[in-house]
C-alpha cells in the first residue's frame, strides 16, 4: 500500500477489500491525493466514513463509491420511468442472498453482515429514487438461524426510511432457503402520484431447468460476449475512469456513501434501542454543508 500510495505514476486507484477494511487503504491513498473508487460501502463506521469524504474535499481528489445498481439497466430504467409518475408516495426494496453466500461463498462473512453486505445498494436506491434524505428510520433485526449453523451473525435487517414527501421499506436478508432458483433475491416497487413503476432483477429472463433443479442465472453484472467482456459491474468503472479525465465529479461520490453509511448508522440504533431514530442525531456540524442531493446531469450507462 506504501508502494502504490507513494508512486506518482499510479493516478487512481480500487478499493476492493472486505467491507470492514475500506478506510486503512482508503485513507493512506487519499491523502496521497489518489482518486479512489471504493466497493460499497465506503465504511462500516461512521467516523470513518467521514474522515474518507472529508479528505477528500481537502485534497480536491475524486472519491466515488461503487453502488453499481444505478448502472443496472432494470434499476435505472425505473429511475427514468418514475420522472414521468408525480413525486414518490411510498415503496419498498430489498436485496437478499441464499443462505449459502454467507455458510460458503463468502470467506469473510463473518466480518460483516447483511446491514453492510447487501443494504447499502439498497438504501442508495431508496434515497436516489426518492430523491432526497430520509428524515428518520424505524428497524428491526433479527437473528438465530446462522447463529445456529455456527455464524455468529444477523440474519436480516429490515427498516422503514421516512423521506419529507414519501416512505420506502428496505430488506436484506442472507438466509434464503437453499431452495430458491437464484444466489439473490431483488426487486422494487415505487408507487407515486400517478401511477406505479417496479423491478424483478433476480430473474434476468433465462431460465435453466433440469431433472434436480430451477435456475435463474445471474447474466447482465459482467457479460462475456464473444470475448468482450460487457455489464452494469464493469459501467461504473469506465464512469470513474471518464470522470476523472474530466475532472468532474461522478454520478456517484463521496457524500453518497456518507450518507449511506450514515442512514445505516441509524437504522442499527433504531433496532437495537426499539425506537423510531432521527437521522439528524447523526449529523455534525460539518455535515450540514452536505445540503441536499445536488441536481447534476444524468450520465446514461
Amino acid at each position: 500500500m506504501a508502494d502504490i500510495a507513494a508512486d506518482d505514476n499510479v493516478h487512481a486507484v480500487s478499493i476492493a477489500t472486505p467491507d470492514a477494511a475500506h478506510y486503512e487503504p482508503g485513507i493512506a491513498l487519499i491523502t496521497a491525493g489518489k482518486h479512489v473508487i471504493c466497493e460499497k460501502p465506503l465504511a462500516t463506521r461512521l467516523d470513518e466514513a467521514r474522515r474518507l469524504y472529508y479528505a477528500t474535499r481537502i485534497k480536491g481528489s475524486i472519491l466515488m463509491v461503487d453502488f453499481h445498481n444505478r448502472f443496472n439497466p432494470a434499476c435505472l430504467e425505473l429511475k427514468r420511468r418514475l420522472q414521468s409518475l408525480g413525486a414518490p408516495v411510498h415503496g419498498s426494496i430489498c436485496l437478499n442472498n441464499r443462505i449459502d453466500v454467507p455458510l460458503g461463498k463468502l470467506p469473510w462473512a463473518g466480518q460483516t453482515a447483511p446491514e453492510w453486505f447487501l443494504l447499502p445498494h439498497v438504501v442508495d436506491l431508496a434515497r436516489w429514487y426518492a430523491g432526497g434524505e430520509p428524515r428518520a428510520v424505524t428497524a428491526v433485526r433479527h437473528e438465530g438461524v446462522l447463529k445456529s449453523r455456527g455464524l455468529d451473525v444477523p440474519d436480516s435487517i429490515q427498516a422503514l426510511l421516512d423521506f419529507e414527501t414519501c416512505s420506502i421499506a428496505v430488506e436484506s436478508s442472507w438466509i434464503l432457503p437453499q431452495g430458491w432458483p437464484a444466489m439473490i433475491e431483488f426487486e422494487g416497487r415505487i408507487v407515486c402520484e400517478n401511477g406505479c413503476g417496479s423491478f424483478r432483477a433476480h430473474d434476468q429472463g433465462v431460465c435453466i431447468h433440469t431433472e434436480q433443479s430451477n435456475k435463474l442465472p445471474f447474466v447482465y453484472g459482467d457479460y462475456d460476449v464473444f470475448g468482450e467482456h460487457s455489464g452494469f459491474f464493469r459501467l461504473p468503472i469506465l464512469h470513474f475512469i471518464d470522470s476523472i479525465s474530466r475532472g468532474v465529479l461522478p454520478m456517484i461520490y463521496g457524500r453518497d456513501g456518507l450518507m449511506v453509511t450514515m442512514i445505516i448508522e441509524a437504522i442499527l440504533a433504531s433496532a437495537q434501542e426499539k425506537r423510531r431514530v432521527l437521522v439528524g442525531e447523526f449529523m455534525q456540524p460539518s455535515d450540514d454543508e452536505l445540503g441536499t442531493i445536488e441536481e447534476e446531469e444524468e450520465i446514461a450507462p
